[in-house]
C-alpha cells in the first residue's frame, strides 16, 4: 500500500488541516503561514544515512477549535519515527565567508598600520560572528485501518499536540478522508496526495488547538544590541519568542530532504522558509524557478543552547567544537514556483572550503600573522624600490626595509645610516690614512626611497589583499 505519514486527531469534528511546509486548512480553507523554519541533522548510521529535521511553522490565527498541518518525508511509515517538542536549537556561530575576508582584511590593515604606528602600539580586534538562532519545532504509537483506504499507523498526544502517521491508496481517498474530518480541503491537494503516494512517501499531521498555535505566529524576537565590539559587528538572526512547537521526524534517506511542494497550494502567496542544516557545510540542489530566490550561508558555530529535549537530536553533535551549520533561506517566493521539493547534497562548495581553510589558519593567529605580512611586504617593496633608485645596493635595501616592523619611523632611522653610494677604494684609504671617517648619506634619494615605499607598500598590500579574497567572492 502506498504510504503517508499523517497527523490527525479522529475524535474532533470540524477541525482544521495544515500542510506544514505546505499549508493549514481549518475549516474555513487555508490558514495563511508567515514563515517556516527547520533544523536538519544528516549523519551516517552503520551503512545508512539518518535524517532527524525539526519542523516549526507561524501562522495566522486558527478559525476553529483545531488545526491539522501535513507534509511528506520519503520513506516508509515503519521506518519514520516522529515526536514533539517545545524547544527549538538556537545556534551562536560567525559567517565563514565574512569572516575569511574580515580576518584578511584585519592583517593587510595591521601591517597597513606600520606605516603610521609603532608596533607595540597597534591594537587588533577580532571579529567573531554571532548569529543567535532559535528553531523552534514539533514528533510516536498506533496502526488503525479506519476503511475508506486510509490507514493510520501511529499516534502520539504531547504538548496539546496529536501526531499521526497515516497511509493511503490514493490521493482522492486521503481527501475524502479530510473532508470528512470536517477540514475544507482544496482540490488542488488530490495531485500533490498523489504524487507522494506514487513515490511511497509518508505524510506526518500534527492538529494543534489555537491556544497552542500562539507561540507559532508569535513576531519574531531580536536579542537587544550585543555589548561587545564582536557581537557587535556580527550578523543577528531573529528568533520567535515564546514556546515554538514543532514536529520531529527521524527516517533513513539517501539524500537530504526538505519538503517544499505542498507550499504551492498557496499559489501567489510568499512563505519565507529558512532550514538549517547543522553539523556540515551543504549544497542545495535549487531549481530553475526558484533560482534567484534562495540565499545560502554558512557559518560555524561558536556555541549553542542545548536544551535536555534536544539531546538526541544533537547526539554525537553535543560535544563538537566550531560545529559547522548552513542555512538555506528562501525569500519573496510565490508560492506557485514550488513545484519540487528540496534536496540538499553533502557537498562543500570550493569558496566555502577555502573560506573554513582561512578562518581555521587565522583563528586565534592573526597579530603573528599580520607581523608576518608587515615582514613580506616591507621586505617586497624594499626590494622592488631599492633595485628601481639605488640598483646594485637592492638587497641591503630589503634587508633594511625590514626596519618597518617597528613602524616607518624606524625604517627611516635606519635608512639614515645605511651606506647607499660606493667611494672609489683608493680614495677612501687616502682619507682614512688621513684621519678621515667617510659617510655616505645620498639624502635625495634615500627620501626617494621613502616615498616610494609607501606607495609600493600600499599597492603589494592591495594586490595580496585581492590575491586572498578573490577565491571567497
Amino acid at each position: 500500500m502506498k504510504k503517508i505519514t499523517t497527523i490527525i486527531l479522529l475524535i474532533l469534528f470540524l477541525m482544521p488541516m495544515a500542510l506544514a511546509d505546505g499549508m493549514i486548512i481549518d475549516p474555513y480553507g487555508p490558514v495563511m503561514e508567515k514563515g517556516q523554519q527547520a533544523a536538519i541533522i544528516y549523519e551516517k548510521k552503520g551503512d545508512e544515512y539518518l535524517e532527524k529535521m525539526i519542523i516549526s511553522v507561524q501562522t495566522d490565527p486558527i478559525h476553529k477549535d483545531k488545526a491539522a498541518w501535513i507534509f511528506p518525508v520519503p520513506a516508509e511509515p515503519d521506518d519514520v519515527v516522529i515526536d514533539v517538542v517545545t524547544q527549538f536549537p538556537r545556534m551562536r556561530g560567525y559567517e565563514v565567508l565574512r569572516e575569511a575576508k574580515t580576518n584578511i582584511e584585519n592583517i593587510i590593515d595591521f601591517a597597513k598600520m606600520s606605516l603610521i604606528f609603532p608596533i607595540f602600539l597597534q591594537n587588533m580586534f577580532f571579529r567573531g560572528g554571532y548569529a543567535p538562532m532559535q528553531m523552534e519545532a514539533l514528533a510516536k504509537d498506533a496502526y488503525i485501518d479506519i476503511g475508506q483506504g486510509v490507514t493510520i499507523y501511529e499516534q502520539i498526544e504531547k504538548e496539546g499536540i496529536t501526531v499521526q502517521t497515516l497511509g493511503a491508496n490514493e490521493g482522492s481517498t486521503l481527501w475524502i478522508f479530510l473532508r470528512r474530518e470536517g477540514l475544507e480541503v482544496p482540490m488542488e491537494t488530490i495531485t500533490v496526495f498523489d504524487h507522494y503516494i506514487d513515490e511511497d512517501y509518508t505524510f506526518v499531521v500534527a492538529f494543534i488547538t489555537p491556544e497552542e498555535s500562539k507561540p507559532l505566529y508569535d513576531e519574531p524576537y531580536i536579542a537587544p544590541e550585543p555589548a561587545t565590539p564582536e557581537m557587535r559587528k556580527a550578523q543577528i538572526m531573529p528568533y520567535y519568542r515564546g514556546r515554538n512547537l514543532g514536529v520531529e521526524v527521524m527516517f533513513h534517506t539517501d539524500k537530504l530532504y526538505y519538503p517544499l511542494l505542498p507550499t504551492s497550494i498557496y499559489k501567489s502567496e510568499k512563505i519565507p522558509a529558512t532550514i538549517w542544516v547543522i553539523g556540515d557545510h551543504v549544497t542545495p540542489k535549487v531549481y530553475d524557478k526558484i533560482e534567484g530566490f534562495v540565499e545560502t550561508k554558512y557559518f560555524k558555530s561558536t556555541g549553542y543552547q542545548n536544551y535536555p529535549m534536544l539531546e538526541e537530536f544533537f547526539g554525537d553533535l553535543r560535544n563538537e567544537k566550531n560545529m559547522k551549520y548552513t542555512t538555506i533561506s528562501l525569500r519573496n517566493v510565490p508560492s506557485k514556483y514550488l513545484t519540487e521539493d528540496l534536496w540538499i547534497e553533502e557537498k562543500t562548495p570550493a569558496n566555502i572550503q577555502y573560506a573554513n581553510w582561512i578562518t581555521s589558519l587565522t583563528y586565534r593567529n592573526t597579530g603573528k600573522l599580520g607581523f608576518l605580512m608587515i615582514a613580506i611586504i616591507s621586505a617586497l617593496s624594499g626590494m622592488i624600490v631599492g633595485l628601481i633608485i639605488f640598483r646594485e645596493n637592492w638587497w641591503k635595501l630589503m634587508i633594511v626595509s625590514l626596519a618597518n616592523c617597528l613602524s616607518i619611523i624606524a625604517l627611516i632611522i635606519a635608512l639614515v645610516f645605511v651606506k647607499t653610494r660606493k667611494i672609489d677604494a683608493k680614495l677612501k684609504e687616502q682619507l682614512r690614512e688621513a684621519g678621515v671617517l667617510t659617510v655616505t648619506r645620498d639624502f635625495k634619494k634615500k627620501a626617494l626611497f621613502i616615498v616610494g615605499f609607501i606607495v609600493a607598500f600600499y599597492i603589494i598590500a592591495w594586490a595580496i589583499k585581492t590575491m586572498f579574497v578573490m577565491p571567497l567572492n
